[in-house]
C-alpha cells in the first residue's frame, strides 16, 4: 500500500517541492517500516520539569534501540529522494544527484539526528521513571524486543510488501494475539503520531526551501500544511492499517505472552512517559533535519553551482 497523499505540489516551488514531498513520504514510510515497530517510541505529550543527565539519557536511547535506529534514516531518505527525482519532469543530472546525495547524508546524519533527540531526552525525561525503565530494558524480554526493533529498523522493506506480508500474518493469527497487537496500536497512538510527523516534516522541509528560494509565494508553506491537514483522515486510516501490519511482522517471533508483557509495560506510568519523550525526541530530530535539507536543496541544482 503505497500512499500518494503526502506528495502535494504547490505553485511556485516546482522541482524542489516535488523532491521535498517525496522525501517526506519516504521518511513516513520508513518510519512505519522500522521505527513504528519500536513501540516504546510512539506517543507524545510533554509534562515535565526535571532534567536527566546526558549519560543516562544516552543509555536509555541505546537500550531502547532508538540510538541504533537513527543509522537507517539517511540511506532511506536518500533512496526516496533519488526515486522522486527520477520521476520528475525536469531531468536531474549526475552532478545534481551527487550533490543531493551529499546534502541528504549531512542533513540526516546519525550524529545530527542523535544530537537533537538527545537534547529532548535530557530536557524531558523525568528522573523518577529512570529506575523502572532501566529494569525493563535490561530484562530478558526487554532486550529481546529491542533486538527485534533494531532488526526492523535495519530492514529495507517496501511499504506495499509490509502491507501484504502483515495482512497474511494477521489473517492466520489467533484472535487473542491479533487483539494484543491492536491494543498496542491503540496504546501507542502510533497512527496519530506518524500522521502528525508527516504533516510537520513536510511543512518544515517546505519552509526550509522557501527560506532560501527568492520570489516564492510566502503562503505556500501554509498552503501545503492546509492541504495535508485536509487529508489527515485518509492518512490516519492508512497508517492505522500499516501500523498493525508492521507490528505483526516485527514481533512475529515474539510469543504472545511476551507481547502481553510489553503491552503492560507500555501502559504503565514509566512506559507511557518514555513513549511520550521518545516520540517527541524523534519528531524533533526529523523536523530539524527536514528543515535543514529544505534550506540546502536549492544549492544542489546545477544553476546554483555554475
Amino acid at each position: 500500500m503505497r500512499l500518494s497523499v503526502v506528495r502535494v505540489s504547490s505553485a511556485g516551488v516546482g522541482h524542489h517541492q516535488t523532491l521535498t514531498s517525496t522525501a517526506t513520504e519516504l521518511i513516513v514510510y520508513r518510519f512505519l517500516t522500522s521505527l513504528i515497530a519500536g513501540l516504546s517510541l510512539l506517543t507524545f505529550s510533554l509534562n515535565t520539569n526535571a532534567q536527566t543527565d546526558a549519560n543516562t539519557a544516552e543509555a536509555l536511547m541505546r537500550s531502547s534501540g532508538m540510538w541504533q535506529q537513527f543509522t537507517s534514516i539517511s540511506p532511506q531518505v536518500r533512496s526516496g529522494f533519488l526515486e522522486g527525482a527520477s520521476q520528475t519532469a525536469s531531468k536531474t543530472t549526475p552532478a545534481e544527484i551527487e550533490r543531493l546525495s551529499r546534502t541528504i547524508d549531512d542533513a540526516y546524519s546519525s550524529d545530527r539526528l542523535r544530537s537533537t533527540a538527545l537534547a529532548t531526552f535530557r530536557a524531558d525525561m523525568k528522573a523518577v521513571h529512570v529506575p523502572a525503565l532501566r529494569r525493563w530494558y535490561s530484562s530478558r524480554v526487554g532486550k529481546k524486543i529491542t533486538g527485534l526493533e533494531e532488526a526492523a529498523s535495519a530492514a529495507q522493506t517496501d511499504p506495499q510488501a509490509i502491507a501484504q506480508q502483515g495482512s497474511a500474518l494477521l489473517s492466520t493469527m489467533p484472535a487473542a494475539r491479533r487483539a494484543l497487537l491492536e491494543e498496542l496500536v491503540a496504546v501507542t497512538r502510533a497512527a496519530e503520531a506518524v500522521t502528525q510527523i508527516a504533516i510537520d516534516t513536510a511543512s518544515a522541509a517546505q519552509r526550509g526551501v522557501l527560506s532560501v528560494t527568492p520570489n516564492s509565494p510566502s503562503n505556500s508553506a501554509d498552503d501545503l500544511r492546509l492541504a495535508l491537514e485536509a487529508q489527515r483522515p485518509q492518512l490516519l486510516q492508512a497508517f492505522t492499517g500499516l501500523s498493525l501490519a508492521s507490528y505483526a511482522i516485527a514481533y512475529a517471533e515474539l510469543p504472545t505472552s511476551e507481547i502481553a508483557q510489553y503491552t503492560e509495560f507500555l501502559k504503565s506510568e514509566p512506559g507511557r512517559h518514555f513513549t511520550d519523550v521518545g516520540l517527541k525526541a524523534f519528531s524533533a530530530a526529523l523536523i530539524e533535519a527536514a528543515a535543514e535539507l529544505g534550506r540546502r536543496l536549492p544549492g544542489t541544482r546545477d544553476r546554483a553551482n555554475s
